[in-house]
């Protein structure tokens, strides 16, 4: 009978004669062939649709995209502050825990003082509210002005890209603030 370390040693070995496939070879299946100038002339061009927004408009681009993102975050502030008053629910940031500073106090007079707290706390979501609803009818404003010099400034095709940007960048935006992502 064989010994244990020895029936080791033998699989070992086996396992270390096969080859390792190279993780280069993997790869180098997926790359782009490269194209030499006498095959060019094979490959249809598109030249349709521009792929990237003009030099020209990409400040515009920025500044247009970043004031959609502001009103993403805008909306979301407006929606929680709407969703906080109908359902007559108080925002930790927004809760106030002031202690009396009177010697006796009786429980009708504790009662009055959480009363206040509550009231003020409420007092403090609508002005929130009306905050944020006056910031996004501005962002918005600032959109459409904005909005209307691209459409004069840009052809319809690269507006349709810009367009289509702005709508993946807010789509995303949403779902960074409905999923944020946890340090863990």
């Amino acid at each position: 009978m064989a010994n244990p370390t020895q029936n080791e040693n033998e699989e070992f070995q086996e396992a270390s004669n096969v080859p390792i496939p190279s993780i280069s070879a993997e790869t180098q299946s997926n790359k782009r062939k490269r194209i030499h100038e006498g095959e060019k002339g094979d490959e249809p061009t598109h030249t349709d649709e521009p792929q990237r927004i003009q030099e020209k408009n990409v400040p515009s681009f920025r500044a247009f995209r970043k004031l959609n993102v502001k009103l993403v975050r805008c909306q979301q502030h407006h929606m929680y502050l709407n969703k906080c008053k109908n359902k007559d629910t108080i925002p930790k940031t927004l809760r106030v825990n002031i202690k009396p500073q009177v010697p006796d106090t009786t429980p009708r007079f504790l009662i009055k003082w959480e009363t206040a707290h509550i009231e003020f706390s409420r007092t403090l979501i609508g002005l929130l509210q009306e905050y944020w609803k006056e910031r996004c009818e501005n962002i918005k404003t600032q959109i459409s002005d904005m909005a209307e010099d691209l459409n004069t400034n840009t052809e319809p095709a690269e507006m349709e890209l810009i367009t289509n940007l702005i709508e993946r960048t807010k789509i995303s935006v949403q779902e960074e603030i409905q999923n944020p992502k946890r340090n863990t």
